[in-house]
Order: structure tokens, then sequence, then C-alpha cells
């Protein structure tokens, strides 16, 4: 069977209230994101499944996220750091 994906943009009109909440996320996840580079940046080739079981506990207990945010943030870094290395920028 062929899979079929639909990609759709839509524009969010947030109330004020959600407005706060969003900046609050986007504020955490920053610092969530500043954190895991701290640590990657100190380890050369590591990889998602180590950098996974040093940090994630660590960071659902320490920053309240929960797991599919901490997972994405894990990713993120690592596609940064290896876009980064790609490029010709040092680790």
């Amino acid at each position: 069977m062929k899979s079929i994906t639909i990609t759709a943009k839509v524009k969010l009109y947030p109330t004020s209230e959600q407005m706060i909440i969003l900046n609050k996320t986007l504020s955490v996840i920053r610092d969530v994101l500043n954190f895991v580079s701290a640590f990657v940046f100190g380890q050369e080739g590591i990889r998602y499944l180590e950098l996974n079981h040093a940090l994630y506990y660590p960071v659902r207990q320490q920053f309240g996220l929960r797991s599919q945010m901490t997972q994405s943030v894990f990713k993120t870094v690592l596609a940064k750091y290896k876009s980064m290395k790609s490029n010709g920028h040092p680790f």
C-alpha cells in the first residue's frame, strides 16, 4: 500500500493567556537546547542513544519536559552539530 503525506500550513491566533503559556514553553525549550548543547559540545561523536541514556531523566526532572519534547530536543541538537560538522565548522 502506498502512503501519502499531507502537509498543511496553519496560522494560529492564540489568546493573550495562550501566548504567555507559549512563551514560557519556548523559554524552557531554549534552556534545554542550551543545556543539551553544552553536554554534546564536550563529547564529540556522541550518538543519539548515548545522549538519551545520559540526559533523558535529568532533563525531564530538571526542566519538566514531556517525553516527546525531550526526544525532539536531543534530535535537534545532534542534527545541528552534524550539520555544522558537514559544513566544515569545527566541533
